[in-house]
């Protein structure tokens, strides 16, 4: 519909520019005629005559929009071959006037873009001509100028705000024949509605008819309801009074395991310390059976020390016996020498007296390293018995520490179990909680829903009474709507 009114708009306005056309091909003709310049205008009665031709070709082929830029196209060519071909003749008014003719003829189509493109060309085509006329005075042309630009602008605006006027109207147009066309639906809605209406009355009636007996019945069951929810609601309120008393026997049992917890913790703290200890004792022994181990080699190499001195010493006993005998020897032969061999008699005694000092010293000696090695044979022994017994302790002490570190793992075993399980005490608190918490949502749902069901009770029983008083309203609309159908009838 929007669409057709344009085209109408353009329609008319097409048939107004072409018989101006033919106005003004006339008057340019006559003009020429009697000032004897026809071969002069014949460029401008050209573009004229074909113009309108094409126009009126375009019409009778329904293109109105391309008529519509031809004209305009025309009106503007007029212009720019006027001003061109009279460039330092046209006067002020003249040039205003060629100017404003396409800009005229484009704002009576209220289409912006046309008028704009139009407006843009001719103004532009106008300052060429001025500033390339020789001897241009420009103070003449600045108010006819700022004239042309202001009547533009306001041709401009006229002819965006005509095209919005139109749209405009176009939409009112086709909103009110949607009104009307949703009006005749509605009066054949009523029609076929009012038709049916009777029917289903009708059908309602015995509609209220059922439901006053389901009413009734639906009272009763509600009645039976309302005694069962209100046991329902005790007994939730019971169960939730034991709930509280098993929410209060998990945080008991919470405590206790966090109790245990520290305990355990505690134990874990002692066995790591015992650990620590025992660890210290096995380094301890270690280093006791290196040192008994260091005197039990010393001791074994002293007494072979002693062996071999016993051995110098019974060699240093037969070097001294042999030496007494020598030297007894010799006091036997300065004996015989006489008074001669004294000298060497009295060196003999003193060294058979040096031999049996020898062999005493090397008795006394002998004596003390035996009495060295029997004290010797008892150290190695309690060495020995000492490095068994070290060995011992280490097999001991490693036994032990194993035994430590089984209790430390079992400890660590018996932490985690606890941590475990504290957890596992406070995932079930917190599951109580929540189903505590729950059941007490619960309770004030089914107080909430016994009250409510009290209420609904009443409410059915008021719901019966408004089924009958609905009945009777509906005999009431049955009336109206015979009314009503006479009513259509006599519209049509």
């Amino acid at each position: 519909m929007m669409k057709d009114s344009l085209i109408y708009h353009v329609q008319k306005i097409n048939k107004i520019l072409s018989l101006m056309f033919l106005v003004l091909a006339i008057v340019i003709l006559i003009a020429g005629i009697a000032t004897r310049t026809v071969t002069a205008n014949i460029v401008p009665l050209a573009i004229i005559f074909i113009s309108v031709l094409v126009a009126f070709f375009l019409r009778y082929k329904k293109k109105d929009n391309a008529a519509a830029y031809v004209l305009v196209v025309s009106a503007l060519l007029q212009s720019l071959s006027l001003m061109f071909i009279s460039k330092g003749i046209v006067s002020n008014n003249v040039a205003g006037f060629l100017v404003m003719l396409p800009i005229g003829f484009a704002a009576l189509y209220f289409n912006k873009w046309l008028y704009v493109i139009v407006a843009i060309i001719i103004n532009l085509a106008m300052f060429i001509v001025q500033f390339s006329a020789p001897n241009v005075d420009f103070t003449s042309y600045l108010f006819a100028d700022i004239f042309q630009i202001l009547v533009t602008v306001i041709l401009f605006f006229l002819a965006k705000e005509g095209g919005k006027l139109i749209e405009n109207a176009n939409k009112k147009e086709t909103q009110t024949e949607d009104t009307l066309n949703e009006l005749k639906k509605t009066i054949d809605t009523i029609k076929t509605t009012a038709s049916s209406l009777n029917d289903d009355i009708c059908k309602s009636n015995e509609s209220l008819v059922k439901i006053r007996e389901m009413s009734n019945s639906i009272t009763s069951a509600t009645q039976e309801i309302t005694t069962g929810v209100v046991g329902q609601s005790r007994s939730v309120s019971h169960i939730n009074e034991a709930m509280k008393e098993a929410d209060g026997k998990i945080s008991e049992l919470t405590k206790f395991s966090e109790q245990l917890n520290a305990v355990s913790s505690n134990a874990i703290d002692v066995v790591n310390k015992g650990m620590e200890d025992i660890n210290s004792m096995d380094n301890q022994m270690a280093i006791i059976n290196q040192a008994v181990t260091r005197s039990l080699e010393t001791v074994e190499e002293l007494n072979k020390n002693m062996d071999e001195i016993n051995n110098f010493l019974s060699g240093i006993t037969q070097i001294a016996e042999q030496t007494n005998m020598l030297a007894l020897n010799a006091a036997i032969e300065a004996a015989r020498a006489g008074e001669s061999g004294r000298g060497f008699a009295i060196v003999a005694d003193e060294v058979r007296n040096l031999a049996e000092q020898s062999a005493n010293t090397v008795a006394q000696i002998n004596q003390i390293i035996h009495q060295i090695k029997d004290k010797t044979k008892d150290v190695l022994s309690e060495v020995s018995r000492g490095k068994a017994a070290t060995q011992d302790g280490e097999k001991v002490v490693k036994t032990v520490n194993e035994s430590f570190g089984m209790i430390q793992t079992s400890f660590k075993d018996i932490s985690r179990y606890i941590t475990d399980e504290n957890n596992r005490i406070e995932n079930i608190a917190d599951l109580f909680s929540n189903i505590r918490k729950e059941v007490e949502s619960i309770a004030c749902i089914s107080e909430t829903q016994a009250s409510s069901t009290e209420e609904l009770l009443a409410i059915l029983q008021e719901y019966n009474a408004n089924v009958e008083n609905l009945y009777s309203l509906m005999q009431t609309i049955k009336s109206s709507s015979d009314d009503l159908n006479l009513a259509v009838k006599d519209s049509e």
